[in-house]
Parts: C-alpha cells; sequence; structure tokens
C-alpha cells in the first residue's frame, strides 16, 4: 500500500524542522550562545519555534498516517495535511517574526491534535 499523501506532508513537515533546527544552529554561533549560555530573546524565541515543531509535527503525521492507512479520502487527507503545514509554518513565523499569526496556528495545531484522533476512531469504529 501506498501512502503518498503522508509522504508529501511528512516531507515538508521535516524540511521545516530541519530548516527550524538550522537557524537555532546559525544564530548560536552568530551570537556566540552555546549549550548553557543564557539565550537573549532572538535566540529564546527560534528555540522555541523549532522545539514547539518537534513536539506537534510527529505526532501529527503519525495520525494522517494512520488516516491514510484506514481510507480517509485523498481532498480530505491533503486539507488535514496542508494545514498541519501552515499551522506550523505560521506559528514559526509568529514566534520568529513577533507576530500574532503563532496564537492564531496553536490554536489551529490544538484542533488538529483534538480532531484528528476523533476522526480516525470515526472511520475506524463506525
Amino acid at each position: 500500500m501506498t501512502i503518498p499523501v503522508t509522504l508529501l506532508y511528512g516531507s515538508l513537515t521535516a524540511l521545516l524542522l530541519g530548516l527550524l533546527g538550522v537557524n537555532v544552529s546559525r544564530m548560536r554561533v552568530a551570537k556566540r550562545a552555546y549549550v548553557g549560555a543564557a539565550p537573549d530573546p532572538e535566540l529564546q524565541r527560534a528555540i522555541r519555534a523549532h522545539g514547539n515543531a518537534a513536539e506537534w509535527v510527529p505526532m501529527l503525521i503519525l495520525l494522517l498516517l494512520l488516516l491514510e492507512l484506514i481510507g480517509a479520502s485523498g481532498m480530505v487527507l491533503h486539507v488535514l495535511g496542508g494545514t498541519i503545514l501552515a499551522s506550523r509554518l505560521g506559528h514559526a513565523i509568529g514566534l520568529l517574526a513577533k507576530l500574532r499569526i503563532g496564537a492564531l496556528a496553536a490554536t489551529v495545531t490544538f484542533l488538529l491534535a483534538v480532531g484528528m484522533p476523533i476522526y480516525v476512531l470515526v472511520l475506524r469504529f463506525h
């Protein structure tokens, strides 16, 4: 069985996660703030943008995979995958640029984290 939708959004969110990690490393070098040093606010925002994505992306992509494996429609999978990517990107941009979009993106992520497992259960046990 192929899982093209999960592969697409899993790869894109992994790329986002990798770029956020590179950004943290780049900032640590530029600011000479290594492990154990008290980071400045800009570095702290970069660390949280990366950490927050690392906390949420794996679970959301796993739920997308489960939905794909149990036969959710392609359109629903793409809407969910695109929403995962957009919410995580929006949250990172909000944190890094100090924009209010981060709060909206976090809310969308919470809705996905609650709605997707409910959808898995409904599809599987309906």
